[in-house]
């Protein structure tokens, strides 16, 4: 009875070979988990950004109060950021930031802090009148308010 050759060089070569296949498919679907889970965070960074932005022109909580010239409420402004009624206090409720996240309203209001040096962030942009208070019929009806941009930008803290 011969005695064969157990490891031969064709078997050596083969084993790197596919050693090195199987590497680089692992190093693949790594890679395509990895970037999955970085554009869901993109997606998500976005879409409360995009719900601030929201907020920030349709809440009642935050839009202008449109009064008769005695005083008397008649309905409340899309569009129009009532100051007197957002600050730093009470920001977080009113844009509807969840805990985990910062945010920063720059333009015609400023609050919330600086956006973090090489912090991924999404920005929101909105057109808005401001006043600080409640705005007369009359004033409205005279247009004397000018348009401004506001930008919400949103990252994870």
């Amino acid at each position: 009875m011969q005695r064969g050759q157990v490891f031969t060089l064709d078997f050596l070569i083969s084993l790197i070979a596919a050693t090195l296949a199987v590497g680089l498919l692992i190093q693949a679907v790594e890679l395509r988990t990895y970037s999955q889970k970085e554009s869901q965070l993109g997606k998500d960074l976005e879409r409360v950004a995009e719900n601030a932005g929201n907020m920030l022109v349709a809440s009642n909580g935050i839009t202008c109060e449109l009064q008769s010239t005695g005083g008397a409420h008649i309905d409340y402004m899309n569009n129009c950021v009532d100051t007197a009624k957002i600050d730093e206090t009470n920001a977080w409720e009113l844009l509807g930031i969840p805990l985990g996240y910062g945010f920063n309203v720059s333009g015609a209001i400023e609050i919330g802090g600086p956006v973090p040096g090489e912090t991924d962030f999404a920005e929101e942009a909105r057109t808005v009148v401001v006043s600080s208070g409640a705005v007369k019929k009359d004033v409205f009806e005279q247009h004397s308010f000018a348009p401004v941009q506001v930008k919400i930008r949103v990252w994870r803290a």
